[in-house]
């Protein structure tokens, strides 16, 4: 049986640097300290899992602070969105987090494609916004919505894409539940 000096395992500790200085591998994702108490508390748990809660917890203590249901779409009170929550931890700068979950909350996103779109954002990969992309995108939609409801015409799709376009920044619905015209009757198409 061998004693270990803290002189030996500062000269093996040395010897595992690199050149530049850093250690061996790839950066720590977490603190050391929330390590020991993930390893402490939850130790059945894989290490991925410990990475997202920690980003998780990251961005719910950033959200938390925010004004009153801005951020519910994200935290719901009953089944907060873990996923999306972790990726947005992940962008670390507490600015960055508020920004990418009001552009979230405002839409709606699917918790799917908000985790999608959080990584393209935080690795740099979004592709560039262009009319023709916004155009297929919209071709896509409308296409969808004649699917589902073959009485669609072209005078109401014209009608409903007149409405897009008077929204300020495309806020979404104002007026009755169809948003057709004043009243909520919807437009009937002649076409």
């Amino acid at each position: 049986m061998s004693t270990t000096t803290a002189v030996e395992v500062a000269d093996r500790e040395a010897a595992a640097k690199t050149p530049t200085g850093r250690g061996r591998g790839r950066p720590r994702a977490t603190p050391r300290e929330w390590d020991d108490f993930a390893a402490a508390t939850e130790s059945d748990k894989s290490r991925r899992t410990h990475v997202k809660r920690f980003h998780a917890t990251m961005a719910v203590g950033v959200l938390g602070r925010g004004a009153g249901d801005e951020f519910a779409h994200i935290l719901g009170p009953d089944s907060p969105r873990w996923e999306v929550l972790a990726e947005l931890g992940r962008l670390e700068d507490p600015d960055r987090i508020l920004v990418a979950a009001r552009s979230l909350c405002g839409g709606k996103v699917r918790a799917k494609d908000a985790v999608v779109l959080v990584r393209r954002w935080r690795l740099g990969k979004a592709a560039p916004a262009t009319a023709s992309g916004l155009a297929a995108e919209i071709t896509r939609t409308i296409q969808g919505y004649g699917l589902r409801h073959p009485d669609a015409t072209a005078a109401l799709i014209v009608r409903a894409l007149d409405l897009v376009c008077e929204d300020d920044a495309g806020s979404g619905p104002e007026e009755g539940p169809d948003r057709g015209d004043a009243e909520g009757r919807e437009d009937e198409g002649t076409e």
